[in-house]
């Protein structure tokens, strides 16, 4: 059986206010974290960027879409349960 109490704590955390863009610098705060991806890569054995080092960014997606335009094999889209692409930005 376990007994518990109730107490009263005070403790510092952390919490995200704002996320920028790596690439532009554009900052977003709260309400906007879904415009952005957040990656975060470690190195494997013989990488050029360095065995075990790991790297995280965030891209806002205007940037993203940039990124993505310039592929030589575009990504593979999936909509889900979306109609479609919003191709009006």
């Amino acid at each position: 059986m376990r007994v518990t109490e109730t107490v009263t704590e005070t403790r510092e955390v952390e919490v995200l206010r704002s996320v920028k863009c790596n690439q532009c610098g554009e900052e977003v705060e709260e309400y906007g974290f879904g415009n952005f991806l957040c990656i975060s890569y470690v190195g494997g054995y013989a990488s050029i960027l360095g065995d075990g080092t790991e790297r995280k960014f965030d891209l806002y997606e205007p940037c993203l879409k940039v990124i993505m335009a310039g592929f030589k094999i575009p990504p593979i889209i999936n909509y889900g349960s979306f109609d479609g692409p919003d191709e009006s930005t």
